[in-house]
């Protein structure tokens, strides 16, 4: 790296691979720490990059990007690596580095070059690319930008002790001891000496923040970090692990031998100290073969008890959700939460954040629009929000807005009634538009109950759907070898289609179809969707010659429409 400077280049580097050395030590020399996930096999290489960057205070976390074998090679898209993408995002990645892109010199041949058996295809040359990549570059242009914002949130700090070599675990294998639901960083000596505590919380230099310090592979530790885990103690910070059980070295005096045990036993003697043994096995590395990460059902330590005891309350809470992922930004001006659906069915996030005295914003990073929620409820910790994810949706949770004067309504109205309760904006006609509450409901709803105070309320009868039956327009494209228009009397799978000729294309297709929209879906208060049923990989919509959106995803099935 420092080379490197004198050049004016900046380094990556992948600080792991169960090597003779300490990950968090090499990982700090590097500009840009870099981890890595391979598609669909919950691979997830990440803990040593992110936790180097949160310690040292590095803006950018990389990672190695959908790496993958041959048996999802060609077949990468979009939606197939979104859910990976998520979860990396979660883990603390805020820069994807797209494993593989191979040059394509020459633009008359297709696929092209690849990089033999290694990686997913990230090309040009997909049929994807001109449709969905687009749309799917903006995704996580949002996203990354959003989580470069401030710096990262974790509750604990896993100290990885003084001896060589020292590796950071992964959050998986580590949820035996932290549920996934608990976010941490790994600690290295260097910056344990570098530790302040601020109303007992454990504060970095930069001002990170975070509440526990558990201790691992600290049988035998110097007299220096010993003497600064006692400082910690004695300024009431929460010490998890068991006790330490010999200075290292072998010229240790008998008075250094006396502190020491007497610095052990004050450590373990505080109430705010935990004498609880564990040893994970939480390494990975290269090692020939992908290793099983799988999330523990049961944690070794009952933290919801730890929390009670020392009055600390979790940064995130989902009701009736045992393992979630998240991550938390925090700058100056806002609060910044992501966390994602990972299941095949929809979600309702019961949650209270970390939060008070600002109304939670939802920012989806698919569409880039923002709304502020009418329905929340603030106490002296937290603020509960309630809201529904789709199925493999994505959402940023924003705080940043004072709450001082917005009278919201309870999260039970989300709950029990299929509605949303959002917060109107301020206009040049009305600039107190924001205190004021809408209503967005779904189709067959009449009656909406806010609070036990006020009478039902009644809303306008939506039309019923319009169907788009009868047959489609087909055509397929001359540049994949099927220079043909087919009518579809009814939609199916091509592998479904009695003509072999389709049932072997593989490319892209143009669906046509001529409808009228009555005038009842045109009023202003009508919010409409068009339901494309279940798109595979990805579809571009035009209506009248102007696009309205790119649906990609693991479940491609709705776009809003505006009319």
């Amino acid at each position: 790296t420092e080379l490197a400077h004198k050049d004016g280049i900046q380094t990556y580097l992948e600080p792991y691979g169960s090597g003779p050395f300490n990950e968090l030590d090499v990982a700090k020399k590097a500009d840009l720490p870099m981890g890595e996930f391979w598609l669909d096999t919950n691979n997830f290489r990440i803990s040593a990059s992110a936790s180097a960057a949160n310690l040292y205070n590095k803006p950018l976390v990389s990672a190695e990007a959908f790496t993958q074998f041959p048996k999802n090679n060609w077949l990468f898209n979009p939606a197939l690596g979104k859910v990976d993408s998520d979860k990396s995002w979660a883990l603390g990645v805020n820069q994807h580095v797209f494993h593989r892109f191979a040059h394509q010199a020459n633009t008359h041949v297709m696929p092209g070059m690849t990089m033999n058996q290694w990686g997913a295809h990230f090309d040009r040359t997909q049929p994807w690319w001109h449709g969905a990549g687009k749309a799917w570059f903006e995704y996580i242009t949002r996203g990354q930008h959003l989580l470069r914002e401030g710096h990262a949130v974790a509750d604990i700090l896993w100290y990885l002790g003084d001896a060589t070599p020292t590796i950071c675990p992964e959050k998986d294998p580590l949820s035996s001891v932290i549920p996934v639901s608990i976010n941490y960083d790994c600690l290295n000596t260097e910056m344990l000496h570098k530790l302040e505590v601020q109303n007992r919380m454990l504060t970095l230099p930069h001002g990170a923040q975070y509440k526990v310090l558990v201790l691992n592979n600290h049988k035998t530790l110097n007299f220096d970090s010993v003497e600064k885990i006692y400082q910690l103690a004695k300024q009431g910070v929460v010490i998890i692990g068991a006790p330490i059980e010999q200075l290292a070295g072998r010229f240790n005096t008998p008075p250094q031998q006396q502190q020491f045990e007497d610095m052990v036993a004050y450590i373990w003697s505080q109430p705010s100290t935990y004498n609880m043994p564990f040893n994970p096995k939480t390494t990975q590395g290269h090692v020939g073969i992908i290793p099983n990460h799988r999330v523990a059902e049961h944690t070794l330590v009952d933290w919801n008890k730890i929390y009670a005891e020392q009055n600390f309350v979790k940064d995130l809470s989902i009701k009736n959700v045992k393992h979630f992922y998240f991550t938390h930004r925090k700058s100056a001006t806002h609060d910044i939460y992501f966390l994602f659906n990972e299941s095949d069915q929809p979600r309702l996030i019961d949650g209270k954040f970390n939060i008070v005295g600002k109304i939670p914003e939802l920012w989806d990073p698919k569409t880039g629009n923002t709304v502020k929620l009418g329905a929340f409820e603030v106490d002296a910790t937290h603020t509960r929000v309630a809201f529904k994810l789709a199925p493999k949706q994505a959402m940023f949770v924003v705080f940043t807005q004072s709450s001082d004067g917005i009278n919201a309504v309870s999260p039970d109205v989300i709950i029990n009634q299929d509605v949303q309760v959002l917060l109107n904006e301020p206009t040049a006609k009305n600039p107190k538009s924001d205190k004021q509450l809408s209503l967005i409901t779904q189709q067959g709803i009449r009656e909406v109950n806010l609070n036990q105070y006020q009478p039902l309320i009644t809303l306008p009868a939506l039309p019923e759907p319009q169907n788009l039956d009868g047959a489609w327009q087909v055509k397929f494209s001359k540049h994949y070898g099927l220079d043909q228009s087919v009518t579809f009397n009814q939609l199916l799978d091509w592998r479904e289609h009695s003509d072999t000729r389709i049932q072997d294309y593989s490319g892209t297709a143009i669906y046509r179809k001529n409808f009228k929209l009555a005038e009842q879906y045109l009023k202003p208060q009508i919010k409409l969707t068009l339901d494309l049923g279940q798109v595979n990989i990805a579809a571009t919509v035009t209506i009248n010659g102007k696009l309205v959106a790119t649906a990609w995803g693991p479940v491609l099935n709705a776009i809003g429409l505006r009319c």
